[in-house]
């Protein structure tokens, strides 16, 4: 959607309470200023007149929104009662669906698993290749789980890496294998419609040299049982857990290189779930 003063200043917060006084952080608005535009919103849309004449124009551009009015400002000559203007301000709550919510209407937003079944702590990488075909794909979660039913005491850790094959940050070759379509759409309306983009695990690629352009998920582990003891402990994280995504661009390849490694014996099964969307424009189209 579009904010568009039309007279006087405004000021404008995104936020899921109500700002108060001592509130720093904003936008203003004025009626000399270009429109704001907002492309994806998950809180609410706070407005503060500034004056007695201030005008406020929303515009929709994309997604359904509703726009309640309450509390209009009384008539002022001033506003330097600033406690008394938050309270009787002008005031606009947008609720707004959000990007993935839009996505998953639309059966565009896709969910798969894998899963591995006796995999050697030996530090053999295996690979995943991701072709985009001619739409944006964004990937938006990935999680490994790793079952150490079969696997000795010792540590164990796992590493999967993100390559770009166009990044300047390394050099890769990718032969062979069979692509496969995988991800099945949140929207059940669209379960047979699976995803344009393809998936590669059997493909031979050969990291030449360079490093990954991202780190997606570490985990390391140290399992005991001797003696009566049974005990797992360990530390896991994700490049998604800040609510981050990887925008993947059409028509281009990625990697994801995956590595177990560890004093550990014996073998582990890895359970991933990933999820993605795909768009026509990473500006909402």
């Amino acid at each position: 959607m579009t904010l568009q003063s039309l007279r006087d200043t405004v000021r404008v917060v995104f936020s899921d309470v109500k700002p108060t006084r001592d509130n720093s952080v904003f936008h203003t608005l004025g009626d000399k200023d270009n429109p704001l535009q907002i492309s994806d919103i998950d809180s609410d849309v706070w407005v503060l007149s500034m004056t007695d004449t201030s005008s406020l124009v929303i515009t929709e551009t994309s997604s359904t929104i509703n726009v309640n009015i309450e509390s209009p400002v009384p008539l002022r000559t001033t506003s330097d009662n600033l406690d008394e203007l938050i309270t009787d301000q002008r005031r606009f709550r947008v609720g707004s669906s959000s990007r993935e919510e839009q996505a998953s209407a639309r059966g565009v937003y896709f969910a798969s698993s894998l899963t591995r079944v006796g995999r050697l702590i030996d530090g053999i990488p295996t690979y995943t290749v991701i072709d985009t075909d001619d739409l944006y794909t964004v990937l938006e979660d990935a999680v490994i789980d790793i079952d150490y039913q079969n696997s000795g005491d010792g540590n164990v850790s796992l590493k999967a890496e993100f390559y770009a094959i166009n990044s300047n940050k390394s050099d890769i070759t990718v032969t062979g294998g069979t692509p496969i379509n995988l991800g099945v759409p949140l929207n059940m309306d669209f379960v047979n419609t699976l995803s344009n983009a393809s998936f590669n695990f059997d493909a031979t690629v050969t990291i030449n040299s360079g490093e990954p352009d991202f780190i997606i998920v570490l985990s390391q582990y140290y399992r005991d049982t001797a003696g009566n003891r049974e005990s797992l402990t360990g530390v896991k994280g994700s490049f998604f857990d800040r609510d981050r995504r990887i925008i993947m661009s059409p028509n281009q390849q990625y990697v994801v290189r995956t590595t177990i490694d560890g004093t550990s014996t014996g073998t582990i099964d890895t359970f991933t779930q990933f999820s993605f969307t795909q768009v026509s424009s990473v500006n909402g189209g």
